[in-house]
């Protein structure tokens, strides 16, 4: 934006192997803070659910975290203390279908 960089998304997408289904792994997002709560974060996110449909998304993340994630979507569950004092979390996000494109979030 602007001439400037403004977020960053970096992801890995995992093909179908003869016992896993194919996901998107979310390695790390992130936003200027300057520009944190105008949409970018979204953005990214559904830029990289359009080169995937079907596909769900996935990532780890923590506390501070788990807000953004739910508020795109995300289904969220604890991993517990993964680290001394660091309570993780699992997000995923599962493909939309045409009905859910259709329903207000």
């Amino acid at each position: 934006m602007e001439g400037s960089v403004v977020g960053v998304v970096g992801y890995l997408a995992h093909p179908d192997g003869s016992d896993t289904p194919r996901r998107v792994e979310l390695l790390h997002i992130a936003t200027a803070r300057s520009w944190q709560h105008t949409g970018i974060g979204t953005a990214m996110i559904r830029w990289v659910q359009a080169r995937y449909p079907g596909d769900p998304i996935e990532a780890q993340t923590d506390c501070d975290g788990v807000g953004f994630y739910r508020s795109v979507g995300f289904e969220v569950a604890s991993l517990g203390e993964l680290y001394p004092g660091v309570e993780r979390f699992r997000v995923v996000l599962e493909p939309s279908t045409e009905s859910d494109t259709a329903r207000p979030r």
